[in-house]
């Protein structure tokens, strides 16, 4: 007997793009007082990236944020402290 396999039917996402936000630079602001105050000396910097970053450029509504650091390992500590999850290259 062989095994039949289920194959994963993959939907499209929607992606909404909206109008520049001024707002997005505030709310970035405040991600970035909060990644400091966890992260401290570790992170060398912390940017914001991405489209929600270029005044007037209509984007998807997210606040991409890049953390810079010396050492990536240990991450499950800062993970813990900052609430998100690192994000991984896995399909």
């Amino acid at each position: 007997m062989g095994v039949r396999a289920r194959r994963r039917r993959i939907l499209p996402r929607m992606i909404v793009v909206v109008d520049y936000d001024p707002a997005w630079p505030v709310r970035f602001r405040q991600l970035g007082e909060r990644l400091r105050m966890a992260l401290g000396d570790v992170a060398l910097r912390i940017d914001h990236v991405g489209s929600t970053s270029v005044p007037g450029l209509a984007a998807k509504p997210v606040i991409d944020v890049q953390v810079s650091v010396t050492d990536l390992e240990p991450v499950a500590p800062w993970a813990r402290r900052t609430g998100w999850a690192p994000a991984t290259t896995d399909a």
